[in-house]
């Protein structure tokens, strides 16, 4: 089986917007070149890419719906609400950013942190916080291979606002201070700008990737590879393929909820115990547009409770 890593594909779906017309494919095909696993936003690219190559793909999700992480809810408020990613990030080089633009149906708008509020008894005030976040980002740019919080005094770490500007800061690079790479933020040259959808980020993510089939429901229980190719079992059936591209999260993986036979080596379980997950609970509120123009707020993101 040829291995195929899932940054490749995430590459890949960055390169080009144009989605051409994709080859339908018929689910009842026993030997398909390649059966990918998981219908995220890295699924849906991979199966796109190798698509439009003209090789006979196959793509497998156990939700019944498409997305992973990116999924636009309307019940809940009756408006679009974005339970999962919500920030579209790298905008400069985002292929969903890009797709949004040129479609009608979809507006944008900046996420703009200086908006940003916090609630402290019966104040609204964003300067306290922003002043802290700012020093706390120039204070970690730095080339050194340490920590952000070995580089922050120890008064600024006793400032009112502090926790909450920790909060934020740990939002945007997705860990702790303790665990945040001064050297790595250093050197990124990456793309930038973060922008927001009004129909909802997952609303993007599932017009974009529209022509690409999905078979749901479609759990994989256990992989067999070797030389000759790949059997993927699921609870609707065996597949036989060429290759598979598993784009499942490293938890689902390091769990060892997908039986690889024969077993994947221990540097591999080692590498996906080391890449781990953030929690992010969505506390949502759906204020009156009257309240919010009072406030001066055109673009509301985040409201921040501080005590």
């Amino acid at each position: 089986m040829k291995r195929i890593g899932r940054r490749q594909f995430l590459k890949t779906s960055l390169s080009g917007l144009a989605l051409a017309t994709l080859p339908t494919i018929s689910f009842s095909q026993s030997n398909p070149d390649v059966v990918v696993i998981g219908a995220g936003t890295a699924g849906l690219a991979a199966s796109a890419e190798l698509m439009k190559k003209g090789k006979s793909v196959v793509c497998i999700e156990a939700m019944s719906r498409t997305g992973g992480r990116c999924h636009t809810n309307t019940s809940i408020f009756g408006v679009p609400y974005d339970l999962g990613g919500h920030w579209m990030e790298c905008a400069d080089g985002n292929p969903f950013v890009k797709y949004a633009k040129k479609n009608e149906k979809f507006k944008l708008y900046p996420n703009n942190y200086d908006n940003d509020l916090v609630y402290d008894g019966n104040v609204l005030e964003s300067g306290n916080l922003w002043n802290v976040w700012k020093k706390i980002k120039r204070t970690a740019e730095s080339k050194k291979d340490v920590s952000g919080w070995d580089l922050i005094g120890k008064k600024l770490k006793k400032e009112d606002w502090f926790d909450t500007a920790h909060h934020v800061f740990s939002l945007s690079s997705a860990r702790d201070l303790e665990d945040f790479s001064c050297k790595d933020d250093y050197y990124w040259e990456g793309p930038d700008g973060i922008v927001i959808c009004q129909q909802g980020y997952g609303a993007v993510v599932a017009d974009y990737r529209k022509e690409v089939p999905v078979k749901l429901k479609t759990t994989a229980k256990e992989i067999k590879w070797d030389k000759k190719g790949v059997k993927v079992v699921t609870n609707d059936g065996t597949i036989s393929a060429k290759a598979c591209i598993v784009t499942v999260s490293t938890g689902v993986l390091n769990a060892r909820k997908i039986k690889f036979t024969p077993d994947l080596p221990d540097y591999k379980y080692d590498a996906f115990a080391g890449i781990t997950m953030g929690t992010y609970n969505h506390i949502t509120f759906l204020f009156d547009k009257k309240f919010l123009f009072q406030l001066g707020i055109k673009y509301p993101d985040f409201y921040f409770f501080h005590k």
